[in-house]
């Protein structure tokens, strides 16, 4: 699934489907914030959600995932957007 505009993208896959997340700042979205999608095994989108809060934390982020996809899911991909956060904000320090 393409994730234009998209500051980022965290991709969990389950039983069904995928789970993407993706980050969106104000600059690229009217208002910035967190995009759920969901997908069928067929790739078939069939859900979506979003969370207009570019300021959440990975607690917030949570507890909003895991009402549509469960905790595990939701623990997957707090857990992988707190590491591409991180290593992007290494290769900035490095760059910087």
């Amino acid at each position: 699934m393409e994730f234009e505009g998209a500051q980022f993208q965290v991709v969990c896959r389950y039983a069904h489907g995928e789970c993407f997340l993706r980050y969106f700042t104000a600059e690229i979205f009217i208002v910035g914030g967190w995009w759920l999608g969901i997908t069928a095994n067929d790739e078939e989108l069939v859900r979506t959600e979003y969370l207009a809060q570019t300021n959440a934390t990975p607690g917030t982020v949570l507890a909003w995932l895991e009402e549509f996809i469960g905790f595990e899911l939701a623990d997957q991909l707090v857990s992988a957007a707190k590491h591409e956060v991180e290593s992007r904000l290494r290769v900035t320090a490095i760059a910087g």
